[in-house]
């Protein structure tokens, strides 16, 4: 597998390892795993079947094309013993 070298500040180092740290990896499973997000180009295992008809019980509906009525705004209720 190759191995890839590259220079940060020490404020970003330390703030990566804490991170990895966090997370029980090693800095280099961190950064191994960061760069795999970042270039990933398919979707998660699993993403498509659980979005695909999350909607089916509230379908979606296409706007009319007439535009809507104007909405007569409504004061919001008081409560009990205010007075406006």
């Amino acid at each position: 597998m190759p191995q890839l070298f590259f220079s940060v500040e020490r404020p970003v180092a330390d703030e990566l390892a804490r991170r990895a740290a966090a997370e029980n990896l090693s800095l280099s499973q961190y950064l191994a795993r960061l760069v795999r997000e970042q270039i990933q180009t398919e979707w998660p295992d699993g993403y498509l079947s659980a979005v695909i008809g999350c909607c089916a019980d509230d379908p979606l509906r296409e706007p009319p094309d007439e535009a809507p009525d104007e909405v007569e705004l409504q004061s919001p209720r008081q409560a009990p013993g205010v007075q406006a």
